[in-house]
């Protein structure tokens, strides 16, 4: 396993220099290689307090569905985590996005306090975990076109309809 590191002093290292590495925070990624480095690109959204990121290099086509790595910081940590009191100043997720579709499945998610320690974190089985449209206009739109366009698959105008069963 691979340890990804991500602060948001890290994360300006890394924008800046791709092969940096930081090691202030961890969160564990599966199988991905000792080489690996994230290459996190900004993902434009209308609310002030929140830039938004996903790891270009964690795009990775499964099936017919595209899952990848995402981030959003917090410019003012507002929110407070209940079990913890802990301002809660990032939330990383591992999404499943159906490009024809156009809707998506949360596979794990973490949240990280200010000083970049962790919250909380989940796995959800895949399968046990419900789909959600994904709605035009949103940064989870935004979202999904890139990373679509990255691995060259089309995205229709209207969503295709999931078949029955599916």
């Amino acid at each position: 396993m691979l340890r990804l590191s991500l602060s948001l002093v890290c994360l300006a290292l890394l924008l800046a220099s791709p092969a940096a590495r930081c090691a202030d925070i961890d969160l564990l990624v599966p199988e991905l290689p000792a080489e690996y480095h994230p290459a996190w690109v900004h993902v434009p959204a209308s609310d002030s307090n929140m830039d938004f990121y996903i790891d270009r290099n964690s795009v990775v086509a499964r099936d017919q569905e595209i899952e990848y790595w995402d981030v959003v910081v917090f410019r003012q940590a507002n929110q407070i985590d209940e079990a913890s009191d802990r301002r809660i100043k990032e939330k990383r997720t591992l999404r499943r996005v159906h490009c024809e579709h156009q809707d998506q499945v949360l596979l794990k998610g973490a949240s990280f306090d200010e000083a970049g320690r962790l919250i909380e974190s989940i796995t959800l089985p895949p399968a046990g975990s419900a789909r959600t449209p994904v709605r035009s206009g949103t940064v989870a739109s935004s979202e999904l076109l890139r990373v679509c366009r990255q691995l060259n698959r089309d995205v229709p105008l209207q969503p295709v309809p999931r078949p029955p069963g599916e």
